[in-house]
């Protein structure tokens, strides 16, 4: 996996608000900065050439300006196990620049967070300020990004005979 770091995620606007929305909650946090993350599975290492390209087509949206990255980081991704609508497309456009040994592209937002304890409790707050839980998950590293390429074996299918057994037969499969 390589990872590509991007431009601002958050306009002006909404990076005040999500601040101050968190800051309602925990009045202690000083600073909230997001910038997009991309990462990239490839079937071999990229040569030169195409990390050109792929720096190119990766560099959309505002201008990059120096964010910080001090504070303690929560690495908004897509669920493990899942692709998301814009790896499919992002994935489809490398292809299409010439990019074949690109698997995937898939991307994040990096959050950083300054001015709090960090206790499981405030990382807890901050995290579910920062991510929907039904589509996405919350990483503290760069590196744990690579559970997004992970492929599995599929379990078994199983039976439940909940006409014999009941609801006592569903509850114990849950």
């Amino acid at each position: 996996m390589q990872t590509f770091i991007g431009s601002p995620a958050l306009s002006t606007f909404r990076q005040e608000k999500l601040f101050n929305q968190i800051q309602l909650l925990l009045p202690e946090i000083v600073q909230l900065s997001a910038h997009f993350v991309h990462f990239i599975d490839a079937e071999k290492t990229l040569n030169n050439e195409e990390i050109t390209v792929l720096e190119k087509l990766l560099c959309y949206g505002p201008q990059r300006v120096e964010v910080s990255s001090e504070g303690h980081l929560f690495l908004v991704v897509p669920r493990s196990g899942t692709i998301s609508p814009w790896s499919s497309k992002a994935t489809d456009i490398a292809h299409n620049c010439g990019l074949q040994n690109v698997s995937r592209i898939e991307r994040g937002i990096a959050y950083h967070v300054q001015g709090v304890q960090w206790c499981a409790n405030n990382q807890q707050i901050i995290a579910d300020c920062l991510h929907d839980r039904m589509i996405e998950m919350v990483l503290d590293e760069l590196d744990a990004a690579s559970c997004l390429f992970e492929h599995h074996q599929p379990f078994a299918g199983e039976s439940i005979d909940i006409l014999a057994s009941g609801k006592d037969a569903l509850i114990e499969a849950n």
